[in-house]
């Protein structure tokens, strides 16, 4: 049978996940990481099972971007919460595990719009427009420059955000939001000049891209 009644898409690369009627269905791989956000669902589900919605899945206002290997969802209202791989705390603290199956809660972190999440990297926005990113940071994605830090950074933009796209996968992540003013900031590893800046490394620190 046809799905019907899906608002959002989000797929990964051993998953996907849709938003319908304000909750979460994943199919794909459960078995490595815990990717379909429920420990009741079968090693595979081919097809969307609305009996293993991701759990604690209800009133869910986006589903931001899925990873090769997590996924995050922001509520209506309530802290933003993540599942998966979560080997260098891009899901969760490190505390949590490698594999997150059920969905952690980012209770410390103020209340999420939406989210963007890579290779081993998340970032959000929150409802004021600030951006915040986690997890690796050997390309200084967090927003500092202590690359050993994967802890939730706030960046200091140019102004309010109102899209993030973070990337990454074999080499360090970099990352850019949108702004309201209709300008990009972009920070952390400026490789092959991704920042759009061709006179500075990896920085922590967001800086208008110039077209």
């Amino acid at each position: 049978m046809p799905v019907t009644g899906v608002t959002e898409v989000a797929p990964g690369y051993f998953h996907a996940c849709v938003l319908m009627g304000g909750n979460v269905l994943c199919t794909g791989n459960n078995a490595l990481y815990g990717n379909l956000g429920n420990t009741a669902v079968a090693n595979r589900t081919l097809v969307l099972e609305p009996s293993y919605p991701v759990i604690g899945a209800t009133g869910i206002a986006s589903l931001g971007r899925a990873s090769t290997w997590h996924s995050c969802m922001e509520p209506t209202t309530g802290p933003l919460q993540c599942w998966g791989k979560n080997d260098l705390s891009e899901v969760a603290p490190i505390d949590a595990g490698n594999n997150v199956r059920t969905p952690y809660v980012w209770s410390s972190l103020p209340h999420m719009v939406t989210a963007s999440a890579s290779y081993a990297n998340t970032c959000a926005i929150d409802d004021t427009g600030s951006v915040w990113c986690w997890g690796r940071n050997d390309g200084m994605t967090s927003g500092k420059s202590d690359t050993s830090d994967p802890t939730p950074g706030k960046l200091t933009l140019g102004s309010k955000a109102v899209a993030v796209s973070i990337e990454g996968v074999g080499e360090p992540a970099y990352a850019c939001a949108v702004l309201d003013t209709g300008e990009v900031d972009c920070w952390g590893d400026n490789s092959f000049l991704k920042l759009g800046r061709g006179s500075i490394a990896a920085t922590p620190t967001p800086g208008p891209v110039k077209f």
